[in-house]
């Protein structure tokens, strides 16, 4: 539980404080940032976290080179814009039913070589479950991009936009206000 508040605490505290200081470079030369388009896609971010009946990490690293524009992944990427603050990235899981699952992650900062993310999954807008999570993204010595979820913090299942400052649903910020 310490470690937790810890790791809750250090993200509060850095969110939106450090920029990522390059873009993400894939080996054929195409750019990816957390911040702008081309973005990192959502659903490899997604395949990075851990379902909320499982403990431990089943999926710890992704190639990103290969990953990021194959059919395993393909998704209708969509951005939603927060004045003063980089954008939520999101996609609609199954966007032919009517179901409103969708998940998305917004660029929270970098300490030192740890990127930080806030990620967001919802389930029909009913229930909204909050993560941290802190990758890294570094060649391997097959030249490979891989991105490498090193930990990741569950907030837990928060209600429509109670928890949050200034938005329905919460988005705006890694900044938590209790009721």
């Amino acid at each position: 539980m310490l470690k937790e508040v810890l790791l809750i605490l250090l993200a509060s505290t850095f969110c939106c404080t450090f920029a990522l200081s390059q873009e993400i470079v894939l080996k054929d030369g195409r750019r990816l940032s957390f911040k702008h388009a081309p973005f990192v896609n959502p659903s490899i971010i997604n395949d990075l976290t851990t379902y909320l009946s499982d403990t431990g990490d089943q999926v710890v690293a992704i190639n990103l080179d290969d990953s990021q524009k194959s059919n395993r992944y393909y998704v209708d990427i969509k951005i939603e814009e927060i004045s003063g603050e980089n954008p939520f990235v999101y996609y609609i899981e199954d966007p032919i039913s009517s179901s409103k699952d969708r998940f998305g992650y917004r660029y929270c900062g970098q300490m030192g070589e740890f990127v930080v993310l806030y990620t967001e999954s919802s389930g029909n807008y009913s229930g909204i479950f909050s993560n941290i999570m802190y990758i890294t993204i570094k060649r391997d010595s097959l030249d490979r991009t891989i991105i490498t979820k090193i930990e990741e913090t569950g907030l837990g299942a928060l209600s429509k936009g109670i928890y949050h400052r200034e938005t329905k649903v919460p988005r705006k910020s890694c900044e938590w206000e209790k009721i």
